[in-house]
């Protein structure tokens, strides 16, 4: 038998928005929690400014130390300062990161791609149009993503990629141009090559546009192992002026005296804390902190209702047990004589308003009314059927169940056939041979509790064995 489920969606919010109050309670407790993260974070925040303005350096009380002319002299230092320092600052940037200060200039894997142009009176401008326009910016991204270099900036890239004419070749008819391409190894020189090979080709059209009367062809490519010059020169170049800038940082305060020094030294540690205070009184604050944050309660709030929305479907759906009464009819076919809980009828009274939301109105009735209805609609299908003998049983084992079947065999005492009552027919022999001397059988169920896969097999015994199926009551 196919025993697949079918989630009634209706029936599980039904069940989650009877958890109202758990859910509000943790909803509750979620907007605490995160109202108290944020009053935590303000406090911090707070304590940290604090802590801030009471390191400041007051500039004023060093500048009153001093004469209008030191004062002056020290400011224009300082301007000095920042200058050098911003260049100091990009040189070792630079040397820390370019791969061309990485290479080994004794050593440079290079990769040479010869180009052959007829009737190209400026050589040098095409080169120049290949560098700036055919290797672009977009193109040395595809680059970078290509060979993993995802944490080198593009402009460390085109430093290895140069387009330039050969020398002495003003009177040729033909002439040649160089694309020279180098790297830290021959794997990455090699590969940076033949990507800048292919983007020339890709983009042929666009140079022949821009020259009509050039006519370029590929010539070959080559790999050396050379010592390269102007990459040391470049090399000596830049260090020399991180150096240089080094060395006028160092000097700048060397003919100050104590009081310009102090002033000096004020100035450029308020360079480095924005929480510098230029004023001659700086005031003491108390640390704030915000007690309530709707904001971060309301998020809170949110996130608990998420949460237990969650976890409450995660226990509807997971869960192995009967979810409700029409997983008989629309799953097993199965009619459902009845369904009745005593919480449940409590609940309707309770919270009325959720039951008129997820289901349509029905006749409330009392317990002891549901029990009539049920056993008159047993009756007329026992009498229909011409049924002699009636099997009570369910596959759960609870109080609730236990008890309603006893009820249901002494309200049907007076039937004209023989009632009796068992356990679930899949576990219990006894109850097994009790079903197999009976012609019809009622089938008691509990949401929750009642597994479903037991229930399934129920119903496929008793088609098997043609015994005729009532019905079910379903406690929910």
């Amino acid at each position: 038998m196919n025993t697949s489920r079918v989630v009634d969606i209706k029936d599980m919010l039904l069940k989650i928005s009877l958890k109202w109050q758990i859910i509000l309670m943790w909803m509750l407790i979620f907007g605490s929690v995160f109202d108290g993260y944020a009053a935590a974070k303000s406090y911090r925040d707070s304590k940290a400014e604090q802590i801030a303005a009471s390191q400041t350096v007051d500039l004023a009380s060093y500048k009153r130390n001093l004469s209008t002319d030191k004062a002056d002299s020290v400011e224009k230092a300082y301007d000095v300062y920042k200058q050098y320092q911003s260049s100091f600052q990009s040189s070792e940037d630079y040397c820390n990161n370019a791969i061309k200060m990485k290479i080994d200039y004794t050593r440079v894997p290079t990769v040479n791609i010869l180009y052959k142009v007829t009737n190209c009176e400026n050589l040098t401008e095409l080169c120049t149009f290949i560098n700036t326009s055919v290797f672009t910016d977009d193109w040395l991204e595809e680059v970078r993503s290509e060979l993993g270099w995802k944490d080198v900036a593009i402009s460390y890239i085109s430093e290895l990629i140069t387009s330039s004419k050969i020398d002495e070749q003003d009177k040729q008819r033909e002439k040649v141009f160089r694309v020279k391409v180098i790297s830290t190894d021959k794997e990455s020189s090699e590969r940076l090559a033949d990507l800048a090979q292919k983007e020339i080709a890709d983009r042929m059209t666009e140079i022949q546009g821009k020259y009509p009367s050039a006519m370029i062809q590929y010539l070959d490519q080559n790999f050396e192992i050379s010592v390269d010059s102007t990459l040391l020169s470049d090399q000596q170049w830049q260090m020399e002026r991180m150096n240089n800038s080094y060395n006028i940082l160092n000097n700048l305060a060397n003919n100050f005296d104590d009081n310009q020094k102090s002033y000096y030294t004020a100035l450029i540690d308020s360079e480095k804390n924005t929480n510098i205070v230029q004023s001659d009184e700086t005031e003491k604050t108390e640390p704030q902190i915000d007690v309530i944050n709707i904001k971060y309660i309301l998020l809170g709030m949110a996130v608990g209702f998420f949460i237990l929305f969650c976890y409450y479907a995660c226990l509807y759906i997971f869960n192995k047990g009967l979810h409700s009464a029409s997983e008989m009819e629309v799953d097993l076919g199965v009619s459902v004589i009845g369904t009745m809980n005593r919480s449940k009828l409590k609940n309707e009274k309770t919270n009325p308003s959720i039951f008129r939301i997820f289901r349509e109105k029905e006749p409330r009735m009392t317990y002891e009314e549901c029990l009539e209805v049920i056993c008159m609609k047993v009756k007329m299908a026992v009498n229909k059927n011409k049924i002699r003998s009636l099997y009570i049983t369910s596959t759960a084992d609870s109080e609730e169940i236990n008890q309603l079947k006893e009820r249901l065999q002494q309200l049907m005492e007076d039937f004209d056939c023989k009632v009796t009552i068992g356990n679930s027919v899949v576990y219990d022999v006894d109850s097994l041979t009790d079903l197999s001397d009976s012609d019809g059988v009622l089938f008691l169920e509990e949401v929750n509790q009642s597994p479903y896969s037991e229930i399934a097999q129920e119903v496929e015994i008793c088609r098997k064995n043609d015994i005729f199926v009532i019905g079910t009551v379903v406690v929910e």
